[in-house]
């Protein structure tokens, strides 16, 4: 604990206690909710510890520095005591250091270790008194250093609600986002909510999802090439429907494929179409389901569509209302561009015979993947280069550090995981060899091994033994 107090005649009175100083804190009031206070079993570090050093810096020039060595009701050699005094400050600055590299309780364990002279201090009887650094280094004092810089990161402000509405104006005044703060002005702990919508995710709504690219692409097509086209027959893409009637307008017949109607007609029924009594009356259900689609799909004409559509309604409506109102809502609006009633004249009615084309144009020239096009000379695979100094670096933290693989990986930050491994695979069984070249005589012998070795004459004699007339 650190006081400063400044005066006219003193310039600065700098007091440091112990971590023990001071009255035990008393128990939370109790008029506080059992939720609010604060749960811990363990005693208070404050044991009235009298121990200080003052410096006190004077405005006529000297500095008078003053300490009282004894500490009183407790013992600061004793483990239990080291174990509930707080860090030194040189100790928390290097946790925070590594835990700033990306280190988490395993690695920085690892490198807890007492070097040679520490350990031939703790022999010495002139330092029984000194315990080295990194035996005080505990596992909540780096779960709470590692906690506070996750705080840090993640709160502007210690109340949940004043954080995220800070948070909600960074995001609108320096991301660009949509945000929504609702129940601003209420109380801080009633409830409240919050929505954003991120600047790529607008560009994606705005920009790519719907059809100012498609129309631009077909717009150029329609007017380079003089095209008259009547009829298109599309995925079922909703997108490029309103791209299409942007551009061509009625004049343009728009048809559905058969073979992606029936494929999300599939999934849908998959997940909406269910039987309480079993799997097998739930295969039933949807075998029948399929075929009311697929009369619907195949109807001569619209009143042929219409009395198939009603007998759909009625055989499903209790027990697939959930799959009713889906097909209500995506298709039954679509009826006249999926089913043959309107398209009896139509030879075929789907699209596979040129999807290999039909890919190839959106990956290329819609851009719906991205394409990488290698050089003709460009290797397939590329390799990591490490020099002899990362290899080195490595096998220090492996050996001089104690880490296992993962660890010196970690810690690394410069090579992949796998070739970590396989650095470390190669190591071990190098010394393997040579355990085993040094237990197994270097020289051969030469020519063929004996028929009857040691085993042999082993079991004979033991014969013998046992049946001394043989």
């Amino acid at each position: 604990m650190v006081k400063i107090i400044a005066t006219s005649r003193i310039l600065m009175f700098l007091r440091n206690d112990t971590s023990h100083a001071g009255k035990p804190i008393a128990q939370r009031q109790p008029t506080i909710s059992e939720v609010k206070r604060r749960k811990t079993k363990k005693p208070s570090v404050r044991v009235d510890c009298k121990a200080k050093i003052t410096v006190t810096l004077h405005a006529s020039g000297p500095v008078t520095i003053s300490h009282h060595w004894a500490h009183h009701n407790h013992d600061p050699t004793q483990v239990d005591d080291i174990l509930l005094s707080g860090l030194p400050v040189a100790v928390r600055a290097w946790i925070e250091k590594h835990v700033d590299l990306h280190m988490d309780w395993r690695a920085i364990k690892a490198l807890l270790r007492a070097n040679d002279d520490e350990m031939d201090r703790l022999d010495d009887e002139s330092y029984k008194n000194a315990i080295p650094a990194s035996l005080m280094v505990k596992y909540q004092d780096v779960f709470n250093i590692i906690n506070a810089k996750l705080n840090r990161l993640s709160r502007k402000d210690p109340l949940d609600k004043l954080s995220v509405k800070k948070w909600m104006e960074y995001l609108e005044t320096v991301k660009g986002s949509s945000t929504l703060f609702y129940n601003e002005e209420r109380a801080v702990e009633e409830p409240f909510l919050v929505y954003w919508v991120a600047k790529w995710q607008k560009e994606v709504t705005i920009y790519k999802e719907v059809t100012p690219v498609l129309v631009q692409w077909l717009s150029w097509l329609k007017n380079s090439f003089s095209l008259r086209v009547r009829r298109i027959m599309i995925d079922c893409s909703p997108t490029e429907i309103s791209a299409i009637r942007e551009t061509s307008g009625s004049d343009v017949q728009i048809f559905l494929c058969h073979w992606h109607i029936q494929r999300a007609w599939e999934l849908n029924v998959k997940k909406h179409v269910k039987n309480v009594q079993g799997t097998a009356d739930t295969e039933q259900l949807r075998r029948r389901v399929h075929a009311g689609l697929s009369d619907m799909m195949h109807a001569e004409d619209e009143n042929s569509f219409n009395d198939r559509y009603n007998r759909f309604k009625n055989n499903f409506s209790s027990d697939c209302l959930t799959f009713v109102a889906y097909f209500d809502q995506y298709w039954f609006e679509k009826r006249e561009i999926w089913s043959k009633a309107w398209r009896s004249d139509t030879s075929f009615h789907t699209n596979n015979l040129i999807a290999s084309f039909h890919n190839r144009l959106k990956s290329f020239y819609l851009v719906k993947e991205q394409t990488i096009t290698k050089k003709k000379n460009e290797p397939k695979t590329q390799y990591n280069d490490y020099t002899d100094k990362d290899k080195a670096r490595f096998f220090i933290l492996i050996y001089d550090h104690g880490m296992n693989p993962n660890q010196a990986w970690k810690a690394h930050g410069h090579i992949s995981r796998s070739t970590a491994y396989r650095w470390y695979a190669e190591d071990q069984r190098k010394v393997h060899k040579e355990i085993e070249d040094d237990e197994e005589p270097s020289v051969k012998k030469a020519g063929r091994p004996k028929i009857l070795n040691e085993n042999h004459m082993k079991h004979l004699k033991q014969e013998f033994q046992d049946n001394p007339s043989v």
